[in-house]
């Protein structure tokens, strides 16, 4: 389903009303962990899912707010297809009561757990979008990284979940790996594997450099001497030519879409709406009668459904932070600016009940450097600024 509806707004913020809210269920449970991650998972045999389905469900009874439409639910990892269909289904049937008929479902899926049988049932249970973490189109880089996929399964996981009906199919790549120290001839090879998605029933497309987070498997062989990554110059030609080779067009630092499908829960979380975070690990964006909070969960998994599990059930929160409009009113411009849509400071000032806009000179000093450009109110960032985007992200919370 296009999103086509949101696109006729042009402008970030309004692309949604008062009282819409996202969901975010993080699954942390993984076959592996891959040599790159370091988020929140475990690698865990056999995986809890009923137990944590169940818990997930409950969570979302203490927690949702009373008068709430919900647009997009996203369930993410770790590796949510570790969990049985039943349990998925579980989900999806106890909290989708609660959901428009026309909200975007999103499930992240690792290519050699698709299955004709899998697909089928996540469509029948009401998903609209899968997320491949394909990572790569190259065997040996795939070993690299430490997936458990190769590029056969990658390209049959495509294929099965087009037959089965999926028009919104998005795939996750990785970019700046130096397997073999030969940048120029890595450069080659990603522009191959773009031209490869241009032909692939995909619609969407999200790029990722590779980065080296402290006392991962890759992090620790760097520290050792080796090569990991690809020179600036090499990196730089790798991003400049994503849209070009894919055929997609980029709207956000690191995704890219044909026209229409772009993924609504991503726009809605850089618009700055409030979403309930579920699981382990989840973060949570809360605005009620005024307050906004930050919360996370718990992220160690036991105590995260013991802390539910018990009487009386608790919160299970790792912590809770409240944000000042100021806070907040920065984090949303500077989320703003991470996309290519229009967005109105006034706008998003006024949303927050903000009089003021203490960041103006700053944002006309992006203008003035080129990363942002103006018209009629509203701005946007430009190519330049998506590049440097840190660099806007210094000007707004000087």
């Amino acid at each position: 389903m296009k999103n086509l509806h949101f696109l006729k707004a042009n402008q970030l913020e309004a692309m949604y009303i008062p009282g819409d809210w996202g969901i975010y269920i993080h699954v942390p449970f993984c076959v592996r962990r891959c040599k790159y991650c370091a988020f929140v998972s475990t690698v865990r045999r056999p995986v809890p899912d009923w137990e944590y389905a169940r818990d997930i469900c409950t969570q979302f009874e203490m927690q949702k707010p009373e008068k709430a439409h919900w647009t997009t639910l996203y369930l993410g990892g770790g590796t949510p297809t570790t969990l049985s269909d039943e349990a998925l289904v579980y989900i999806l049937d106890y909290i989708g009561a609660s959901l428009d008929s026309d909200v975007e479902i999103t499930l992240e899926a690792n290519p050699e757990h698709v299955t004709c049988e899998r697909a089928q049932t996540w469509k029948s249970a009401g998903i609209t979008r899968i997320s491949l973490g394909i990572q790569s189109f190259e065997n040996d880089m795939l070993q690299f990284l430490g997936r458990g996929h190769d590029r056969s399964a990658a390209l049959n996981a495509i294929e099965i979940l087009a037959q089965s009906g999926f028009e919104e199919i998005s795939i996750d790549l990785i970019y700046g790996a130096n397997p073999g120290n030969d940048s120029a001839f890595e450069v080659t090879r990603w522009k191959s594997t773009l031209q490869l998605v241009k032909t692939l029933p995909v619609v969407h497309l999200s790029c990722y450099e590779l980065t080296l987070e402290e006392n991962t498997p890759l992090w620790s062989v760097q520290k050792k001497g080796q090569p990991i990554l690809c020179d600036e110059d090499a990196i730089l030609e790798m991003m400049a030519c994503i849209e070009e080779l894919s055929g997609m067009s980029q709207y956000e630092i690191s995704n890219y879409s044909r026209d229409g499908y772009f993924s609504r829960h991503n726009v809605s979380c850089w618009a700055g709406l409030p979403y309930l975070g579920l699981g382990a690990a989840a973060h949570s964006l809360v605005r009620s009668e005024g307050v906004i909070e930050r919360r996370a969960n718990l992220s160690n998994v036991r105590k995260w459904m013991l802390a539910l599990e018990n009487e009386p059930k608790q919160f299970s929160l790792d912590f809770c932070e409240k944000l000042t409009i100021e806070t907040h009113l920065a984090e949303r411009l500077m989320l703003a600016a991470r996309t290519r849509f229009w967005w109105s400071p006034e706008a998003i000032a006024n949303s927050l009940k903000c009089s003021e806009l203490p960041f103006m000179n700053n944002l006309m000093t992006a203008v003035r450097e080129g990363l942002l450009e103006t018209q009629g109110g509203l701005f946007r960032t430009t190519s330049k600024g998506i590049r440097l985007n840190n660099r806007i992200d210094e000007l707004i919370f000087i």
